[in-house]
């Protein structure tokens, strides 16, 4: 009896290990560092807010991008005033955020990009998304009622300026935190 007991012990511990490893695994370290002027971010730990799971993938070739973002949103893509918008919604949850892509040949770092709007800001901060650097910060958006969250970057030729309401921005960080370079 004692034995049984002690080996069913030993195989509850066992598999709680495997799923522990497992799930460390199938989530990924990802290709990119989060980082900001107060230290590095754990891309992991951002990806995982408790609310949203990124599980989908999302890649556009042409703009060489890829995110993970949540089951039950829609991604959806279309080309505007010389550039091309990426919009990922959840429509019952009314939550939306848009990725506007555009050309860009400008300095890229993150002092120009501070440059690039008249735009109030604030909750400035540095970060690494997809290997490049960018700006996250609050501004003055009125597209998104005057307060929303704020995420640029450039990369191969690209401004990527992701946008959605302040109160989503830990979706838009997770979101971030899920990008990666696409090679051509």
């Amino acid at each position: 009896m004692k034995k049984i007991l002690i080996t069913i012990i030993i195989i509850g511990l066992v598999a709680a290990i495997f799923v522990y490893f497992r799930s460390q695994i199938s989530a990924g370290e990802g290709p990119i560092k989060l980082e900001s002027s107060l230290g590095l971010v754990d891309p992991q730990a951002l990806a995982e807010i408790p609310q949203y799971q990124y599980t989908e993938t999302y890649v556009s070739a042409d703009y060489r991008l890829s995110f993970r973002y949540p089951a039950g949103f829609d991604v959806s893509g279309f080309i505007g005033d010389n550039n091309y918008v990426i919009l990922v919604q959840n429509l019952a949850e009314k939550i939306s955020l848009q990725i506007v892509i555009s050309k860009f040949t400008e300095c890229g770092t993150p002092q120009c990009l501070r440059k690039l709007t008249d735009m109030a800001m604030s909750d400035m901060a540095e970060l690494m998304v997809a290997g490049v650097q960018g700006i996250s910060f609050v501004g003055n958006n009125p597209n998104f009622g005057g307060s929303s969250r704020e995420i640029w970057f450039t990369r191969s030729g690209y401004l990527y300026q992701m946008s959605t309401y302040e109160k989503f921005g830990a979706f838009a960080q997770g979101l971030a935190a899920a990008m990666s370079d696409i090679a051509r």
